[in-house]
């Protein structure tokens, strides 16, 4: 049809043109961006770095093309952005291992010269050949839109021959889009400005450019997908942490009501202390003993129940205990002298051994009154010293005795 029935038509409409590139373009440049964050997640295509610097050229150069009138820098734009993207998009024909060597910072200088170069020609316009004359593309314009294409279809086959080898669906939409990019850039030598065939190849564009929308518009959909069920996975997490954190807490308290109801039962008084000797528990046998309230002394340092001499010694053993070593106090029971909230003081045995409380490293004192011992052993003592000077006294009596009947 272009070439008998509608070889005369024309249809001249720049805006309609530019908003055809500048849409196409910026695909390219967001399917580019999608492809780099792909890449770091190693997901997306088998050629991602190459892919995206083509499309980032390409869209550079299509945009810049659709920003200035008909003429040999209107030609000169779109026949470069042809080449350079087939040139680059060649390179997926490359060794695996070079592709694995890679980084977004090859991408920052394709970005750099492609701005460099689409400034210089439109500063210097005068500096590119000749690309059209009389309506018609001149070699150098066919030369370079034939070789881009040529190079997108060895693309495309590369890119099918990667496909076939691992089915990643990715591949298989860029042979398309390398595909339709090869046959419009083969259509140009055939085409005439404005003409049936000129409009044709650049419908074939838009539709390339609108499988790389849809390439990004599948990830996209993946990307929310995998959002979406993490979502819901975490949901489902915390539900069951939830749970378990109610369970503990459940079990936590019905421990403490244990552990208080079994110090309940306790005639001796439990103490719980930090390492630094702050009171953290107070029995209530250690406020029957002591005579104070467990709320006026949580908080308060142990010193402050005995005497100022073993307040100090308490004191040094806490500030240089260190743990898992041999230790003259932990494990091993001492007779103390303890004071009571009237200043009364008393004798106590004390053991103390190591614990946690509140998840903290802390320590635990069992403490036993032991007045009424000491008296009791007091009194022995003294019925033992006594009936032992009874003894004596009974034993010096018989000798006197006995000496007084042999003696005339």
């Amino acid at each position: 049809m272009a070439k008998s029935t509608l070889a005369d038509w024309r249809w001249q409409h720049i805006p309609f043109h530019s908003a055809i590139e500048v849409f196409g373009g910026a695909i390219a440049l967001f399917v580019s961006y999608l492809l780099i964050n792909l890449q770091e997640s190693r997901r997306g295509t088998s050629f991602n770095m190459v892919i995206a610097g083509a499309l980032l050229v390409m869209g550079l150069f299509d945009i810049a093309h659709a920003l200035v009138s008909p003429g040999k820098l209107f030609v000169w734009l779109h026949s470069s952005a042809t080449f350079l993207g087939g040139l680059i998009f060649a390179l997926v024909c490359l060794p695996q291992a070079w592709h694995q060597r890679l980084t977004s910072r090859l991408l920052y200088w394709l970005a750099f010269l492609s701005i460099v170069v689409i400034t210089w020609t439109f500063l210097r316009p005068d500096s590119i050949p000749t690309m059209s004359e009389n309506g018609e593309f001149t070699t150098v314009a066919m030369f370079m839109n034939s070789v881009g294409g040529i190079l997108l279809l060895i693309a495309s086959l590369r890119l099918l021959i990667q496909f076939r080898k691992h089915k990643n669906t990715d591949d298989l939409l860029f042979i398309l889009h390398c595909s339709m990019f090869g046959l419009a850039a083969i259509m140009f030598q055939h085409s005439f400005l404005w003409d049936v065939s000129w409009w044709g190849w650049h419908l074939l564009r838009l539709l390339a450019y609108g499988v790389a929308l849809w390439f990004a518009l599948l990830n996209e959909k993946h990307l929310f997908s995998n959002i979406k069920q993490k979502n819901k996975e975490l949901k489902q997490q915390s539900k069951q942490h939830l749970k378990s954190l109610k369970d503990v807490s459940k079990q936590y308290k019905m421990s403490e009501h244990q552990q208080l109801a079994t110090l309940s039962c306790l005639s001796d008084a439990v103490i719980i202390t930090d390492r630094k000797g702050t009171i953290k528990l107070f029995s209530e046998s250690a406020e029957k003993m002591f005579l104070y309230e467990e709320a006026e002394l949580l908080g308060e340092n142990i010193a402050c129940l005995m005497q100022s001499d073993i307040a100090e010694q308490q004191s040094g053993f806490m500030s240089h205990y260190t743990p898992k070593k041999m230790s003259t106090v932990i494990g091993k029971n001492r007779d103390l002298v303890a004071v009571n909230k009237l200043g009364d003081e008393f004798e106590i045995e004390l053991t103390i051994n190591e614990t946690y409380f509140a998840s903290e490293p802390a320590f635990v004192g069992l403490i036993r009154d032991i007045s009424e011992r000491k008296q009791q052993e007091q009194v022995l003592l003294q019925a033992k010293e006594q009936a032992e000077e009874a003894n004596l006294a009974k034993s010096q009596f018989l000798a006197n005795t006995s000496h007084e009947i042999r003696t005339p």
